[in-house]
């Protein structure tokens, strides 16, 4: 067992914006209650000694004289669930342990944000490996879990995480004046529980801790439920996944804990177990790619660090957990928490705006590439305040599926729940259309009148519906389709009707997929002679579009429409909604696109662009300045924005990565084929089973499957990884790409 000593830090401020139950002695004095929370002890165990140090949690409160507890909805701190703090060390010899006195209190009327001062006095302490720190689990409740240093900022390089398991841990390096620089874990844990997982066992043969992960750094909730209502209630499980010989450096398998599937990944060694549901869609990502400490989702594409569980490539908004793993001998060991195995997302920690902070950041759109942003600067650590600007009425929502599911309600869509923007202090102002940007007065104006500053503005407005010049586009039963209300309304209208879907986008597709079950006939005009013929080259465009002939849909290619009469239609296409900016110095493009660079600014200070609206450096094509009106890459817009904001730039290096849903079959696609001279193709297209390559000169530039995967995923982890594809390698049997990867 690892020698035990109580050691220090200076001085650091805890604070908890949740109010402590009182328990323990009641002394009623006119308008203020005095009470002892609970007297656990420092246990300090070196050279075979132990020493025991007590300390007591105080506090004062003003109250009513009806109130007989500080708040039901916080773990009550009572005697039989006291724990102790304890560092645990591989040095010998450590000395000198000081006493503490932690001291709470809290002010009723100001919100009951109570404050606990930890004030640890420790002396002689040299060459401190690591410690761990372990108190009542129930602490974990807090929103605000620790700031720490002088004025109650952050000490530099230092990151603390609030964790569903009762654990905390610093993810950089601890530096005082009395502790030179260690890496340090802090965890939490309750008398009685099992606490084994905050160090590695020592029982048995020889056990070694892999690659340092588990799910200490975070949170973890549903999907849009306040980061705050969840709390951590269940011990750790763990299980024997497999032999060390079982896999290969940089390999994956899924394994089950708990009754849960994890995925195990072995790279340079090191073992690492995340979880193995993509958070976007459910996707196994055992049956994704893996390559350089990233696994990437089969399905949509999305990245996740296997050391940290972070999202680094999108779709999605949250993280996967991670779980510690040890090897014993030969047999590798997975932990986890069952509370984490059972909700495979996890929302990363986030700050909350400080008064004394006076920068303030305006978004203005209510797309992905916004919340992204938003949640990006609350991550990083930004404690200015935010602002959230969208025309639509509904919070931002899962945009994708309006063509898909035309019935969707806004709520049921949600990327995040009201109460998750009043959690991390953005305020959302819905309703509001920006009508003009002052970038010289640093001020946005919407159409009401009203006026808001800023120091940093993100312009994420998205598109908006391309009505083509054509007579009778105003009559009644010809719609648009880019809202909510305006997939409502449609649904509401088109059963039994004569349907004409104007655009063979992905899109119009999509919509003429959803609605031909119900309408009397559904109609796709477009003017390319296949659908989606400069995106998938012909032959896959033939193959859609007898797909769809097979289902009751109508085409008629090469054409367009001169007028409507009267009959019912639906008009796809957007536009840049950039309009509002023509005047305010910003470079616009001549189709009204917005250039930015790699770190998503503009050519004026503090004004940043992000998603569908841009035309930015692409590091696939070698920073040709395209415009991706990608799901995807609008997230990835949104996080690259919000680094540079909060001051830890970032350039721009995500890889394409679409997928489009026709009639149940998904075709997968990354990359970039603007302007593909060739198309190498694999499998049978009859038999639902292909693979499309695009090449540019000797180069493939993008890749498209169908009951493939996970080769597009794959195509798209190589580019990312700064590998390329030739020409002639393309000829080759598919399966190159797995060879690739692990070369790189």
């Amino acid at each position: 067992m690892a020698n035990r000593v109580v050691l220090a830090a200076n001085n650091f401020t805890v604070f908890f914006s949740r109010r402590l139950q009182h328990c323990g002695c009641l002394q009623t004095a006119t308008n203020t209650v005095t009470y002892t929370l609970l007297r656990p002890a420092f246990h300090a165990e070196a050279g075979g000694k132990t020493q025991t140090f007590s300390w007591s949690l105080e506090g004062n409160a003003k109250v009513s004289s009806n109130l007989r507890s500080f708040d039901s909805t916080s773990v009550n701190f009572r005697p039989e669930n006291q724990s102790f703090f304890s560092i645990s060390s591989r040095q010998q010899n450590l000395t000198r342990v000081a006493s503490t006195v932690c001291k709470y209190s809290s002010d009723i009327s100001q919100e009951n944000n109570c404050k606990l001062i930890h004030t640890l006095g420790f002396s002689e302490v040299s060459r401190l490996e690591s410690f761990t720190l372990a108190i009542p689990g129930s602490f974990c409740t807090s929103r605000r879990l620790f700031q720490l240093g002088p004025n109650n900022r952050p000490l530099p390089g230092v990151k603390v995480y609030r964790s569903s398991a009762n654990i905390i841990s610093c993810s950089r390096l601890f530096s005082t004046t009395a502790l030179t620089t260690y890496p340090v874990c802090l965890g939490f844990g309750k008398k009685g529980v099992r606490t084994d997982r905050l160090a590695p066992a020592t029982r048995g043969a020889v056990v070694s801790t892999m690659g340092q992960n588990s799910s200490s750094n975070s949170y973890s909730v549903n999907k849009g439920d306040n980061p705050n209502d969840r709390q951590a209630k269940s011990t750790s499980v763990e299980a024997v996944v497999c032999s060390t010989n079982d896999l290969q450096n940089g390999q994956m398998k899924e394994v089950e804990v708990g009754g849960q599937k994890v995925l195990l990944v072995k790279d340079s060694d090191q073992f690492y177990a995340l979880g193995n549901k993509c958070t976007h869609y459910g996707a196994p990502l055992s049956k994704g790619s893996y390559c350089n400490g990233l696994v990437r989702c089969p399905w949509h594409g999305a990245c996740f660090n296997v050391k940290t569980g972070d999202i680094e490539d999108f779709p999605g908004l949250d993280s996967v957990h991670t779980f510690q793993v040890e090897v014993r001998g030969t047999d590798v060991l997975v932990k986890a928490d069952p509370a984490a195995l059972n909700n495979f997302r996890r929302v990363k920690t986030m700050s909350k705006s400080e008064q004394s902070d006076a920068r303030e950041v305006v978004i203005i759109g209510g797309g992905p590439a916004s919340v992204v942003c938003a949640e990006t600067l609350r991550q990083e650590g930004f404690i200015g305040k935010i602002t959230l600007v969208s025309m639509e009425t509904n919070l931002p929502y899962d945009r994708i599926k309006l063509s898909k599911t035309l019935s969707a309600k806004a709520e049921e869509i949600a990327l995040r729940k009201e109460d998750f923007y009043k959690d991390i202090d953005t305020r959302v102002l819905l309703g509001k259309e920006v009508t003009e940007v002052d970038t010289v007065g640093k001020q946005v104006v919407m159409s009401d009148g009203v006026k808001l500053p800023y120091t940093t503005l993100v312009v994420a407005t998205g598109g908006r519906p391309r009505k083509p010049d054509i007579l009778g586009v105003e009559l009644a039963n010809v719609f648009t389709l880019r809202t909510v209300k305006d997939a409502n309304t449609i649904a509401a209208k088109f059963k039994d009707k004569h349907v004409v879907v104007l655009g063979t986008s992905f899109i119009g597709l999509e919509v003429a997929c959803a609605m031909v079950s119900n309408a009397a006939s559904v109609s796709v005009v477009g003017n390319s002679a296949v659908p989606l013929l400069h995106v998938f080259g012909r032959e896959v465009g033939e193959w859609i579009q007898k797909l769809h002939e097979s289902k009751g849909v109508k085409f008629y290619n090469s054409n367009s429409i001169s007028e409507f009469e009267g009959q019912d239609g639906v008009l796809t296409g957007v536009s840049p909604a950039t309009d509002f900016l023509k005047g305010s110095g910003l470079n616009l493009t001549d189709r009204g696109y917005v250039s930015v660079d790699k770190n998503m600014r503009t050519n004026i200070k503090d004004v940043y662009a992000a998603g569908d609206i841009t035309v930015f450096p692409l590091a696939s094509v070698s920073d040709e300045s395209v415009n991706i009106q990608h799901w995807q890459m609008a997230h990835q817009h949104g996080r690259i924005a919000g680094l540079d904001i909060a001051g830890k730039g970032r350039e721009i290096s995500s890889v394409p990565y679409f997928w489009t849903v026709q009639f149940g079959k998904s075709i997968r696609y990354a990359g970039y084929s603007y302007g593909y001279d060739d198309l190498i193709l694999h499998g049978n297209l009859e038999e639902n089973k292909f693979v499309a390559f695009y090449t540019k000169c000797d180069r493939v530039t993008a890749a498209a499957s169908l009951g493939w995967d996970p080769i597009v995923s794959q195509f798209a982890q190589l580019l990312a990884s700064g590998g390329s594809l030739s020409k002639q390698e393309a000829r080759q049997d598919p399966s190159i790409l797995a060879g690739k990867l692990s070369e790189t």
